[in-house]
């Protein structure tokens, strides 16, 4: 009796296991199409600047985070640590970004690597251009 129950485990370990390498499979395709999908949308060169430890990202999520207020004196969290690593996106003449919504119910699994879901987006622009170079928000009243 005691093998019949230990084969019954052996076999329901291995079927959990095979269930578990076809969901993990089948997430990370899902996860390439959606980035693959989301890629064509855009025709500029993006990087995150994922790491904090150099001064520039750290100084421009920490003046970002002000923008939301001071943080607060008994607060053992600052308010940056709730931001993702900023984008870096350079668009050469003729380059766009389609029209998208920065918000994603799959954020925890596919935006991750960022800090997961958008909750607002910051947008600063390095440099001005004599035509051309709009943000357009397609959804807001002109």
């Amino acid at each position: 009796e005691d093998a019949s129950v230990l084969g019954l485990v052996l076999h329901s370990i291995r079927n959990y296991a095979v269930l578990f390498v076809a969901a993990a499979a089948a997430i990370a395709a899902f996860t390439k199409i959606r980035a693959d999908g989301l890629q064509e949308l855009r025709t500029s060169t993006s990087t995150t600047l994922d790491d904090m430890a150099m001064s520039g990202p750290r100084n421009f999520v920490l003046n970002a985070a002000r923008l939301f207020g001071p943080s607060s004196a008994d607060s053992d969290m600052h308010e940056s640590q709730f931001f993702e690593s900023p984008t870096v996106i350079s668009y050469e003449r003729d380059q766009s970004l389609a029209p998208h919504y920065d918000a994603n119910r799959s954020a925890d699994v596919e935006d991750a690597n960022r800090g997961g879901q958008t909750l607002s987006t910051l947008l600063v622009y390095l440099n001005d251009v004599d035509s051309g170079g709009t943000t357009r928000f397609g959804r807001l009243p002109a």
